[in-house]
């Protein structure tokens, strides 16, 4: 799947310039990922992270002094709404319908899972402090998403 949105990021004129490197975050030299970068995007990835400290504290290193990592991640365990509401279209939706679609349901109950074990929106936040990026903030998507899914944004220090 990633293969194929590089794919269609590179075909956009807007992005002529970029440079997309997809690889593991744990270990981003082994995909050639030397930096500095101006810019680093890790969708869902994070909470699925053996170490995440690790893993920031790497990606940060890639970034020029000003760089900015944004973190798009499901993030629930701060509010006991946002746990039930995920909870339910986890086990209700996700959970039957990815069953359906792909016969076995078993990526989808971890998704479940790793939502609810991952850290709450102010302790995501926190961790990027401690990991060296200032300038952090949040913010989350709309309608039903609404404090589940967000974006994390960072900046390395210069």
């Amino acid at each position: 799947a990633s293969a194929g949105m590089l794919a269609e990021a590179r075909r956009k004129p807007q992005l002529a310039r970029a440079r997309f490197v997809a690889g593991n975050a744990m270990d981003p030299a082994a995909s050639g990922a030397a930096g500095p970068y101006d810019a680093i995007f890790m969708a869902y990835g994070i909470r699925n992270m053996p170490d995440p400290d690790l893993c920031l504290s790497r990606l940060r290193e890639l970034l020029r002094p000003g760089g900015v990592l944004c973190c798009h991640e499901y993030s629930v365990a701060h509010s006991r709404y946002a746990t039930a509401l995920w909870r339910m279209v986890a086990s209700a939706i996700i959970v039957p319908a990815g069953a359906v679609a792909c016969g076995d349901a078993s990526i989808f109950r971890y998704l479940r899972a790793s939502v609810l074990g991952f850290d709450g929106a102010p302790a995501f936040q926190e961790r990027l402090r401690r990991n060296g990026f200032t300038a952090v903030r949040a913010a989350t998507m709309d309608f039903w998403q609404r404090g589940i899914v967000w974006s994390f944004i960072g900046e390395r220090a210069g």
